[in-house]
């Protein structure tokens, strides 16, 4: 077992030093595993329902579940691999420096190989992406020193990578945050395999609680987004058995589930990439999320995204009134021919919603108007199936054609081919390039239309989570572009073009902190201030990437992209709070300033704290070898173990692209926008490390925020996208120079 490995190296440690070394508890929380060894994690998701608050898909006639609100996506599974255990690297070796402990002891290293097996995973867009993760540990404290990503993104391998510099804190923001799509959540390393709450250096806790399987449920902070995650340990085990946050979960599977699940014999996993080579490229993520010095001597900072790189303006195609299939500017279209039938249904289908939605339903009516809501549904398909089966086959037979520039059909009625909506333009372009046998493509506007055509719903309803990822991940259309589909030109406008790709970026690859407000049950306050400094610091500053906000902290779901900050920054710290020296954050020089503290008894206490976490009493320093009675008494009026704060006052102006403008709108030399201004308190540790904050006014701040980094060119099956319209054939047809990358 890895544990024995570890007893093994600590024990060839203390063989060739004159200091003897502690070695950890036995009560506290390690994982277990063997060099080899495979497990299998499974983790979902939260689809938030963006678009609107009635999702037809979410309705299912078999259960008794709730169709209201967010939803959770289908289990990706991924397969863990224990490639290296027991590792002490060279000096020359980029692992190196993560197994050095603050003290100049060598300690063994873990690496885990993560990918997601395709004999175990059926959704296109992440089998597109097929992305391998290595996950470095230092092994007698399970904390992660680095996270290597490979994925390839719009068709290239793509690498991210992280690594932490802090590994002798309990805490740690590589392991308890979320930074891939796989599970990385572990627990604080002085958790105990007992009740009970254990103090953190920076000031916060662990809570953990022993379960009926034999184990210990374990509560702390989750260092990216703000929120509580969860986890349960069972003893021997490789990985938390269960993980949960508001928006994520993550289970560890059985040998036999895992083979029930298996599709088909899983193919050789031998593909290997370099990691230590991006490991050594790494952004050094406690860096990254503080405030550092230069920030704070300035009062703040001013950043903004890369030249080029600012999201455009553009529309956000309400859902009242569905632009992108009926035509934007009062153009004539041809699916205006089936809206009047649509409306007549939906019209139905809302008083059913409501009394869906409403929790003061009986029993009786809500099921009985969940059946009459699912018939409307059914009905609406088979109308829609048929009208755009019909126009398919109409064109096939010749019965519509294209005549100067018109779609005529042999009843009569015709439609200028330039003024179609973008949806009916991409159809028909679709149909006239595809082999034969080829789906309906006309399908995209009847699916466009079942789940973002609501003529009586909300009026914020829309398209906004598309569009923005849409204006960050492409450069804006500026001209009219024509493509040539057989023998006819089709013009495709700027207009479309952005409706277009507003429709195909509805479901992206992208990161998201903080969590939807749906209700009075959810915790207004978040994202919280901390997670929105390390935001904007993070990916502004530092990264000089746009971020996605939904600006308001209510209900209502408001995404714009924004590409600038600038915070003012004004410290409120007490001076007396810095007087003071925290034994359990204090390095080996800053503990020789006590009296009486030499540089081995300096070198004892961070070993000490190494082996069993942070010291929870000033007292508890006596259990240090060599530091008595005497030596307490000289240093008590000067020690602390509760965390030194540091305060600061901020006022960030956040500079946002719009939606609220026409179809037809072109940015000039500056995105049309707006900027807003959120006021807060920021808490850090005495090195500028974000602990916490509180906005100063509650109710006036974003609600959460997620950074789009990738659009697979296959639709992501399980989040509601249009499985009809594909990014790689949108692109085909208007160019493929978009991308901004």
């Amino acid at each position: 077992m890895r544990s024995l490995l570890v007893a093994l190296a600590a024990g060839a440690s203390f063989a060739c030093s004159p200091e003897p070394i502690e070695s950890t508890p036995s009560d506290v929380i390690q994982l277990e595993w063997t060099m080899g060894e495979q497990f299998h994690v499974a983790t979902r998701t939260r689809i938030e329902a963006s678009k609107s608050e009635m999702t037809p898909a979410l309705l299912d006639e078999e259960t008794d579940a709730d169709p209201i609100g967010p939803a959770w996506s289908d289990e990706t599974v991924w397969t863990y691999s224990v490639t290296e255990s027991g590792l002490k690297p060279a000096t020359n070796d980029t692992l190196y420096p993560f197994s050095i402990t603050a003290t100049g002891e060598q300690v063994s290293l873990a690496v885990i190989k993560v990918v997601a097996d395709p004999s175990l995973n059926t959704n296109p867009a992440l089998l597109e992406s097929d992305p391998t993760i290595y996950l470095v540990f230092r092994e007698d404290r399970d904390r992660l020193a680095g996270i290597v990503t490979f994925a390839f993104e719009q068709g290239e391998r793509v690498e991210r990578a992280w690594s932490s510099d802090e590994l002798g804190k309990s805490w740690s923001i590589l392991s308890q945050s979320q930074l891939t799509e796989a599970s990385t959540f572990l627990a604080p390393f002085s958790a105990r395999w007992t009740d009970g709450e254990r103090l953190l250096e920076d000031g916060r806790s662990v809570r953990s609680y022993t379960n009926d399987l034999g184990g210990v449920d374990v509560s702390f902070s989750n260092e990216m987004g703000g929120g509580l995650v969860t986890t349960t340990y069972l003893p021997d085990e490789p990985w938390p058995t269960f993980t949960a946050t508001n928006s994520f979960e993550a289970r560890l599977l059985t040998g036999a589930e895992t083979e029930r699940r298996r599709t088909h014999a899983p193919p050789p996993n031998d593909e290997e990439f370099d990691y230590r080579a991006a490991l050594a490229r790494s952004i050094n993520i406690n860096k990254a999320m503080k405030l550092e010095a230069d920030v704070i001597e300035n009062g703040g900072f001013s950043s903004r995204v890369k030249d080029g790189y600012e999201p455009w303006a553009g529309n956000w195609w309400p859902l009242k009134t569905a632009e992108l299939v009926f035509g934007y500017d009062g153009r004539p279209t041809l699916s205006q021919r089936v809206q009047d039938d649509v409306d007549a249904i939906r019209l139905e289908m809302k008083e059913f919603e409501e009394l869906i939605s409403n929790p003061d339903t009986p029993r009786s009516e809500y099921y009985a108007a969940k059946r009459e809501y699912k018939q409307l549904e059914r009905d609406l398909t088979l109308m829609l199936k048929d009208f755009y089966r019909d126009v398919q086959h109409d064109i096939d037979a010749g019965r519509l054609v294209i005549q100067d520039g018109q779609l005529v059909h042999m009843d009569g009625w015709s439609y200028e081919i330039d003024e179609l909506s973008p949806m009916d333009k991409y159809a028909l372009t679709a149909q006239l390039t595809a082999p034969a046998g080829a789906s309906n493509p006309w399908l995209a506007s009847a699916a466009e239309i079942l789940t973002s055509y609501f003529p009586h719903g909300d009026s914020w309803w829309g398209h906004c989570n598309g569009w923005a990822a849409a204006a960050i991940l492409t450069h804006e259309p500026r001209e009219d572009r024509v493509f040539t589909a057989g023998e006819h030109d089709i013009t495709f406008t700027t207009a479309d073009m952005k409706g277009l790709l507003t429709e195909a970026h509805y479901s992206v690859r992208a990161h998201v902190y903080g969590s939807r407000y749906n209700s009075e049950e959810d915790d207004i306050t978040d994202l919280a201030p901390g997670a929105f400094q390390q935001v904007i610091d993070f990916y502004f500053r530092q990264q000089q990437v746009p971020v996605v906000f939904d600006t308001t902290a209510d209900t209502a779901v408001w995404n714009y992209p924004a590409y600038g900050a600038e915070l003012v920054l004004d410290e409120t710290t007490d001076p007396t709070a810095l007087a003071f020296t925290d034994i359990n954050t204090a390095s080996v020089d800053e503990l020789q300033t006590l009296p009486n503290i030499s540089s081995r008894l300096a070198k004892r206490i961070v070993n000490y704290r190494e082996k069993h976490g942070p010291f929870q009493n000033i007292e508890e320093i006596l259990e240090v070898r060599g530091i008595d009675d005497e030596e307490f008494v000289s240093i008590e009026s000067q020690i602390t173990v509760e965390p030194i704060r540091r305060t600061f006052a901020a006022t960030a102006d956040v500079v946002f692209t719009t939606d609220g403008v026409a179809p037809t709108h072109i940015d000039g030399d500056t995105p049309e926008g707006f900027t807003k201004t959120w006021s807060y308190e920021l808490v850090t540790t005495r090195d500028g490390t974000v602990v916490s904050g509180e906005w100063e006014d509650p109710a006036e701040h974003p609600d959460f925020a997620w950074v789009p980094y990738d659009n697979p060119t296959q639709p992501n099956q399980y989040s509601g996208e249009n499985p009809h319209l594909l990014y790689s054939e949108l692109l085909s047809f208007i160019g493929d120079d978009f991308d901004k990358r």
